[in-house]
């Protein structure tokens, strides 16, 4: 039997409550954003043709760098999410290709589904029509009235947890959903619906990996789980020359309170030290060895792009930035003002969320070559995990 092509709705429109904090699914996870987890399975499963990604509007921008990032050779959408996830994903069903015999359904607060994991429930429903991960009930369940008292024990040899991915085939999700809405029903998964029609639903036993995301507990669990341990740190250290005829630009924003920095490139002393930490810690050199003051096509050049082409590096060398602190050596300028935007940009640069860059200034009480405005120095210290976990496809 061939495989056939399957549209993926990916549900990452959830309201967090319960975690504490909104966003939940950009939350790192081993120094990835949750979602990403689901988008990288994704992107690596073959009959996978295309995804929807059901958010909220204000995270579109969010969504759109991770995607971006992620599905680089998979087509993808954006839809608006809804009132609950019903709605958000009869929503994302809408943006589904006409073309697709398959669709499968995942929530994104589920990171630890793999590529074949979605490949296996996408072929069983192929088969029977409809297929859901899940995996067998571990705590004996109890029916219980409102006030608490039991009223009688399951037979856990019967009980499975749902998860996702569910797949259906698409005429099957499509009539659930209209008749749904029809009659005012509202279930907590998408198998739920299809099974009221009378149509048979197949199980597909996965581990707990793909439990859902709730609290920030089940984010430490699923860490553990993953064993998503593997953290290398890296130190750099950069130092260059005062000049009054140089701009200066420190983490890749320009300061009219002078006086500028020497060197071949724009001379950010910020990024230079970032980037050297980042190299070491993936034991790559530093930043001379890729980028020499010998070679006229680094002249002058931004090193903000200079440190998104130290990303790069890691990420062919298997590796990604998990976090940077980066102190400056100055008697002036005050960067305080402006360290949000500083950030912000060498964040962007690494492809992390902002408060996972820290910047900060301190003076040498007017002692040394830094004290006398003579130099700039910067030290940083730089964490990097592995981009992906080894066998997880």
């Amino acid at each position: 039997m061939s495989s056939p092509s399957v549209s993926a709705v990916i549900v990452a429109a959830g309201s967090s409550t319960r975690f504490g904090r909104p966003g939940k699914v950009f939350a790192l996870l081993a120094g990835k954003p949750v979602l990403e987890w689901s988008l990288d399975a994704h992107e690596q499963c073959p009959m996978v043709k295309e995804v929807v990604i059901v958010g909220q509007s204000p995270d579109k921008q969010k969504i759109w760098r991770l995607a971006g990032r992620s599905l680089r050779t998979t087509p993808w959408k954006f839809a608006p999410g809804g009132r609950d996830r019903q709605e958000s994903v009869a929503r994302g069903l809408q943006s589904v290709g006409e073309d697709f015999p398959l669709v499968s359904i995942h929530d994104a607060a589920r990171p630890g589904v793999t590529a074949a994991l979605i490949e296996q429930v996408a072929l069983e429903a192929q088969q029977t029509g409809a297929a859901v991960a899940g995996y067998p009930a571990r705590d004996t369940i109890k029916v219980c009235e409102r006030d608490g008292m039991v009223i009688r024990t399951m037979d856990r040899r019967r009980l499975w947890q749902a998860a996702t991915p569910q797949a259906f085939q698409a005429h099957l999700l499509y009539d659930a959903y209209e008749k749904a809405a029809a009659e005012g029903l509202t279930f907590t998964d998408d198998a739920g619906l299809v099974e009221r029609m009378g149509y048979p639903v197949r199980m597909v036993a996965a581990d707990e990996t793909i439990l859902k995301i709730t609290t920030p507990n089940d984010l430490r669990a699923l860490e553990g789980m993953l064993g998503t341990g593997t953290v290398r740190t890296g130190f750099g250290y950069d130092i260059h020359r005062t000049s009054p005829e140089r701009a200066l630009v420190l983490g890749g924003v320009r300061f009219e309170e002078g006086p500028g920095l020497v060197g071949h490139s724009d001379a950010d002393v910020v990024c230079h030290a970032a980037a050297d930490a980042l190299l070491g810690a993936a034991a790559l050199g530093d930043i001379g060895r890729h980028f020499p003051d010998t070679d006229p096509q680094f002249a002058g050049i931004s090193s903000i792009v200079l440190l998104g082409h130290v990303a790069g590096l890691l990420e062919q060398a298997g590796w990604r930035p998990f976090s940077l602190d980066v102190t400056l050596i100055a008697e002036r300028p005050k960067i305080a003002p402006r360290v949000a935007e500083m950030r912000h940009r060498m964040a962007a640069a690494l492809g992390l969320e902002d408060d996972s860059v820290s910047i900060k200034a301190t003076t040498s009480e007017g002692v040394g070559p830094a004290g006398q405005g003579e130099c700039m120095e910067a030290h940083a210290v730089a964490q990097i995990v592995p981009l992906r976990l080894p066998g997880r496809v």
